[in-house]
């Protein structure tokens, strides 16, 4: 894709993004719900910040969805890698998909594979079709974009301990959980990550740690 084109849609939200407040820490791709009647069939950890997940539709051989993630330190670093991403499109075009996926979205024109790549707190996110038989991509991507917006509708205090450090907020489990990641919420804020310290809360900020399948733990500070 153009870089002119993707840039003249992403460079106003990087401006103003919707959703500041939201970072995601040591995320891996199969720790979103998953498709319906689905089998978890691959995990891959492509590079030390991007995961792959693939899942196989029940009853349909040549059907298999596949979710990649790339954490990054902010909001804003998200939407300038999606702007690289885009650019690496083999795709002379890649359409605007709809305005309430995440900060923006883009999908793939009909007649070609079905895929969709779009912001979600510091992640870029693709979720595209991995097998012969089409599938439709876009459901599944709103599922998991709502998911990783959610503040947890249950959570058990401890698990993991926010510290006030060098002008920030380090955020730290208590165990180990190699499938677990953090969900750190602070509306309002414009946070960022630096290492495993995070900055920009100017109010209250929550950080959840969440693995599929197991309780979720939660903490609060005060700013």
């Amino acid at each position: 894709m153009q870089r002119e084109e993707s840039v003249k849609l992403i460079d106003p939200v990087i401006a103003k993004p919707r959703d500041t407040g939201l970072l995601l820490l040591g995320f891996k791709a199969w720790a979103v719900p998953a498709l319906p009647e689905s089998d978890l069939s691959m995990r891959e950890q492509l590079t030390p910040a991007t995961t792959r997940a693939v899942w196989n539709l029940r009853g349909r051989p040549d059907a298999r969805v596949a979710l990649t993630a790339t954490e990054h330190a902010s909001v804003r670093d998200a939407l300038r890698a999606l702007v690289r991403d885009l650019e690496a499109n083999q795709l002379a075009t890649v359409p605007q998909g709809p305005t309430d996926l995440g900060e923006i979205s883009f999908v793939h024109p009909n007649g070609v594979v079905p895929a969709v790549f779009f912001v979600t707190g510091n992640l870029t996110i693709a979720v595209s079709n991995f097998g012969r038989e089409n599938v439709e991509v876009l459901p599944f991507a709103r599922v998991v974009d709502a998911d990783l917006r959610a503040r947890p509708a249950q959570a058990r205090d401890g698990g993991l301990a926010l510290t006030a450090e060098r002008g920030g907020v380090r955020a730290r489990p208590l165990f180990a959980a190699p499938d677990a990641y953090m969900r750190v919420l602070a509306p309002g804020s414009d946070l960022r990550k630096e290492d495993d310290t995070i900055f920009g809360a100017t109010g209250d900020i929550e950080a959840f740690y969440i693995e599929p399948g197991r309780e979720t733990y939660g903490t609060r500070i005060g700013r």
